[in-house]
């Protein structure tokens, strides 16, 4: 499931290209706020990986009064990913 995830990441041109300008380069010419900033949609991937097992360790398989409807949403992953080649 990581790797899908990761995959789709990858597909998305304006996440890659906007990760690679600013962590890369430096340059905020594309973005109100740097990459990371808490008004940012893009996360600092540096920082992810240095707290993932705090981000992802200890995730509870159910929350409650929230119906999470896991299968159902793997299989609108799989819909997705078919209707766009991936």
């Amino acid at each position: 499931m990581i790797k899908t995830i990761n995959c789709l990441i990858k597909k998305f041109s304006l996440f890659t290209r906007v990760q690679g300008q600013n962590i890369k380069s430096g340059s905020q010419s594309a973005l109100f706020v740097p990459v990371g900033h808490f008004y940012s949609p893009f996360p600092q991937i540096a920082e992810i990986k240095q707290k993932e097992d705090e981000i992802f360790g200890n995730m509870p398989k159910q929350l409650p009064g929230i119906e999470l409807n896991d299968q159902e949403q793997i299989s609108l992953l799989d819909i997705i990913l078919v209707q766009n080649n991936f």
